[in-house]
């Protein structure tokens, strides 16, 4: 197979796949910032140190991503860790269920895809 379609194939995945990403992080860190919004007490100390880690750490990482997907997607990656951090030292134990990792995919798939990139760049 000419090398030269495969790289077409693969730019052309690699865009659909940015796209997607792109569109599920506006998506997901809209449905975070309404629930948020509809919470109805001020948060503690705590729960404001965990906020700002998920929604707040994630939309912004998934944001930058439109700009700069590497470093977006780290800071995605970075903050969904800082929240599980906080988590356990706060409860002892993880959220239950892949929900916040749910969340956070479309930033860690920008990453992933900002990644790709810059290796294909390089060869």
């Amino acid at each position: 197979m000419d090398p030269t379609a495969t790289s077409g194939v693969l730019t052309k995945v690699l865009t659909a796949v940015r796209w997607i990403a792109r569109i599920a992080g506006v998506v997901s860190s809209g449905v975070m910032v309404i629930m948020l919004i509809g919470s109805a007490t001020m948060p503690t100390v705590s729960e404001a140190v965990g906020l700002a880690f998920f929604p707040l750490g994630v939309s912004a990482g998934m944001l930058w991503a439109w700009r700069d997907e590497i470093r977006g997607g780290l800071l995605t990656a970075l903050s969904l860790a800082g929240f599980f951090v906080w988590m356990f030292t706060r409860d002892g134990k993880l959220a239950p269920g892949p929900y916040f990792v749910l969340f956070s995919s479309p930033g860690l798939v920008l990453l992933a895809c900002g990644l790709v990139a810059r290796l294909r760049r390089r060869s």
